[in-house]
């Protein structure tokens, strides 16, 4: 009881403190207020600028695939990548003659076709990320497809055995 009293005492003084103040101080307060929301919006706005603008990069760097855009031309798989891959895999078919003679040199090509094979995968896997997107993109639109579909049709239970289709005519 004694709680409740006192909380109704501290709500009657915060209430008077606000009769209290002038209609000018209240003035500022709408206008610290306002500022303080106009702040908050910017920055929104700068976030979801900055995040558009990290997307907007990374689309920059996926391939592009023919079906989705016919201006550009998508390059067939390098030959020396798939060369230095058949070579990597099969190293009883290689040629002594045609390896390096220093040990420096054989690191010096094993590190550039690491290279090559590492910028190759990312190739591939920024591929499988974009695919990916796509058949997301899809499977949404279908079941979004469905559900209308599914909304437009009734479904009756407890029909009787011998009722039947009829189509009414007008006359």
């Amino acid at each position: 009881m004694a709680d409740a009293q006192a909380k109704r005492a501290l709500e009657v003084d915060l209430l008077e403190e606000d009769r209290k103040k002038s209609k000018h101080e209240k003035k500022e307060e709408r206008k610290k207020e306002k500022k303080e929301r106009k702040a908050e919006k910017k920055a929104k706005k700068e976030r979801k600028e900055e995040e558009a603008e990290h997307w907007r990069a990374k689309i920059a760097n996926t391939p592009q695939r023919p079906q989705m855009d016919t201006r550009v031309m998508v390059s067939p798989p390098r030959k020396e990548t798939i060369k230095t891959y058949s070579e990597a895999r099969s190293s009883t078919s290689r040629n002594i003659e045609s390896m390096p003679a220093s040990n420096e040199d054989r690191l010096q090509t094993a590190e550039s076709d690491i290279n090559t094979l590492f910028k190759d995968t990312d190739v591939l896997f920024s591929g499988m990320k974009q695919m990916q997107k796509q058949q997301n993109y899809l499977m949404q639109r279908d079941n979004n497809q469905a559900r209308k579909e599914a909304n437009m049709q009734a479904v009756i239970s407890n029909w009787p055995a011998q009722a039947q289709e009829q189509t009414e005519t007008e006359s």
